[in-house]
């Protein structure tokens, strides 16, 4: 299930930033094109917890990850996703997600 156009305009406008260690009951997902503090095109990610808390997150690897992530939560109804951060080779930090539950 998709986000609907009123849980996305939450995400744009009031959404809550994921941070590294953070443990998120997934039960929706969403996305949308915006542009970053540069002024480059970006793919805002959207994720709905249990709770009906948004949390938004420019991670191109957690946008990567989206397609799958839906396709558990179809299968599951809702996932523990807990939220990490590595390093590439250049050092350049970024978030990933980790289903725990």
């Amino acid at each position: 299930m998709a986000m609907n156009k009123k849980q996305l305009f939450n995400a744009k406008n009031a959404g809550l930033k994921i941070e590294k260690g953070m443990r998120i009951e997934v039960v929706n997902t969403g996305s949308f094109p915006d542009v970053d503090k540069d002024g480059h095109d970006v793919t805002v990610v959207a994720l709905e917890s249990k709770t009906g808390d948004i949390y938004t997150t420019i991670s191109g690897t957690i946008a990567k990850s989206l397609n799958l992530l839906d396709e558990v939560l179809e299968e599951e109804g809702s996932v523990v996703v807990q939220v990490n951060e590595s390093e590439s080779s250049n050092g350049r930090s970024f978030f990933t997600l980790q289903i725990v539950g």
